[in-house]
């Protein structure tokens, strides 16, 4: 599902880039029709997920799959290969992760139910922690 997403200056909507939008963090609102077919303002929020390109890659989220296990699907979110992995496009990653925070902080607005699931062992500490801290057991 795609949103058109503008930020609204004064009285005047332009339509922004979504690298930029969700990256910078400005003061936005969803722009949809009501039920007469008229132009309305959705209400503006200002959200701040602090997604950061540079700890983004410290943390290593770019690093992908080998370049030998992938789906084609996938190739426009790769940047690059590398000694045998793909490189992710973390600018898109960023988009991509701020529009779920949203999706989520709606949803979690709204009274919604979460169920936070770990496939690996290891991680089971983690997902634990993280449905604990969520307050969604």
């Amino acid at each position: 599902m795609a949103l058109t997403v503008y930020r609204r200056q004064s009285t005047v909507a332009e339509k922004v880039p979504s690298e930029q939008l969700f990256i910078s963090g400005y003061l936005f609102a969803f722009f949809f029709s009501n039920q007469r077919g008229e132009a309305v303002w959705g209400e503006m929020t200002r959200r701040y997920w602090n997604i950061n390109l540079e700890e983004m890659m410290e943390a290593g989220v770019h690093f992908g799959h080998g370049t030998r296990k992938w789906n084609p699907k996938m190739a426009p979110y790769i940047s690059a290969k590398r000694k045998g992995i793909h490189i992710i496009n973390l600018t898109r990653t960023a988009r991509f992760l701020s529009e779920a925070c949203d999706l989520v902080f709606d949803a979690a607005s709204k009274g919604k139910q979460f169920l936070i699931v770990g496939t690996k062992n290891k991680e089971a500490d983690s997902v634990a922690w993280a449905a604990i801290r969520a307050n969604v057991i």
